[in-house]
């Protein structure tokens, strides 16, 4: 693999891709779980995840709990990410995040992604509403969510390694402020697992491209081959919305 740049993890399988895939994950989640869905991925489509500060190689830096700070502080470094077209996929908060690039790059003038894909995420209209365990403590909020394996969770120390960025990703969610802004241009894909509510006429209000939504017979994570499902899922929405770009 090439060198990378410190925001942007790439696993590239051609020297042309016809879609750069640029993907954000739920809270606590760094880039490598996405190394997978480039083994699922045509050549044509290029799997790129953004490695936020505060997990993984960037564990020295503080986690960013606001989203508006984090779009604006990453826009630069993720520029040569946006190289048209490119599609944008969050799961969980990464939605919310993703959203708000997309939204970010529009106000700057920029280009705008060939489809914007969500998963397990509730529409960000309704986010401020959505949160029934900011109550909990850390471990008991991770525990109630799932997704986190024994092993760390009875591992004190390790855990406690992770409680930082936790919290943040956390309060990112939590205080999380939508802003009312003109409708996308982009269509938008909402990839919901059996339990999850994505709100769907929240979703629909923020494009005025088309809302599509995909239900996937997994959890909130899609955890195990469900990852690799929602990954066919992503591609083949990709496929579906770039027509020959992505077949060349």
């Amino acid at each position: 693999m090439t060198r990378e740049p410190k925001w942007l993890v790439r696993w590239p399988q051609s020297e042309d891709p016809a879609v750069r895939l640029v993907c954000f994950g739920h809270a606590g989640a760094g880039a490598s779980a996405y190394r997978a869905w480039s083994e699922v991925a045509p050549p044509a489509i290029e799997v790129c995840a953004v490695r936020l500060p505060g997990r993984e190689s960037r564990t020295r830096e503080p986690a960013f709990d606001d989203v508006h700070e984090l779009v604006r502080a990453a826009l630069p470094a993720l520029a040569d990410g946006f190289e048209p077209p490119f599609a944008l996929f969050g799961h969980c908060s990464g939605a919310l995040v993703a959203f708000e690039l997309a939204r970010e790059l529009r106000r700057r003038g920029g280009p705008q992604p060939l489809v914007l894909i969500a998963a397990g995420q509730v529409a960000p209209s309704l986010q401020a509403s959505a949160g029934r365990d900011r109550g909990l403590d850390v471990r008991e909020r991770v525990i109630r969510l799932g997704g986190t394996s024994d092993a760390v969770l009875q591992n004190d120390a390790l855990f406690a390694k992770l409680v930082p960025t936790l919290v943040a990703d956390f309060r990112l969610a939590d205080e999380y402020e939508h802003r009312p802004e003109p409708p996308l241009e982009s269509p938008i894909v909402v990839v919901s697992g059996s339990d999850d509510d994505p709100g769907i006429e929240g979703w629909a209000r923020e494009t005025a491209a088309g809302l599509e939504v995909r239900r996937l017979a997994a959890d909130h994570f899609f955890r195990d081959e469900a990852w690799l499902d929602l990954a066919r899922t992503v591609v083949g929405e990709i496929e579906r919305h770039a027509g020959s770009l992505a077949t060349r």
